[in-house]
């Protein structure tokens, strides 16, 4: 039982890793699709992560009993087993921290994009307004015919 429990304890916590390590790097691909405006391929990857995620949160949720049995269990596991596991675990952290500025950064690369936009267009409002009241003053007749026959 020691010895199947822990090759899935690093089985589950390599996959893990794995799947935060390619969240990173589509995160990373994430912000220069941003800074580059290319909204086709962003659109690809946003849908390539929400893959990702959905594969994580299922492998959360088969084997959600995995956490409780770790922290019973770690302690009974070999020493290099034990040790591999925690490193892969810590790698996942530091990983997963990563993620977490990465997100945030394209996050707020994308706030600034959007507040850059909203400005360009009330620059682009504004003048449309102004365009039609010079319009509207150029359309009142400004000179008045003299009738001679009256």
């Amino acid at each position: 039982m020691e010895a199947l429990m822990s090759t899935e304890f690093l089985r589950v916590f390599r996959l893990r890793r794995e799947y935060c390590r390619s969240l990173v790097e589509l995160s990373q691909k994430q912000m220069k699709c941003i800074a580059e405006d290319n909204y086709t391929d962003l659109l690809d990857l946003l849908g390539r992560k929400q893959r990702l995620l959905g594969s994580l949160s299922e492998l959360g949720n088969t084997r959600s009993d995995l956490w409780t049995h770790w922290k019973e269990h770690r302690d009974n596991l070999d020493n290099q087993t034990r040790q591999e596991c925690e490193s892969v675990l810590e790698e996942t952290e530091h990983t997963l921290a990563e993620l977490i500025e990465t997100e945030s950064a394209s996050t707020e690369q994308l706030v600034d994009r959007r507040n850059d936009t909203q400005r360009k267009l009330q620059t682009i409002a504004q003048a449309t307004q102004v365009h039609d009241a010079y319009q509207e003053a150029h359309s009142i007749p400004t000179h008045h015919r003299l009738d001679l026959d009256q």
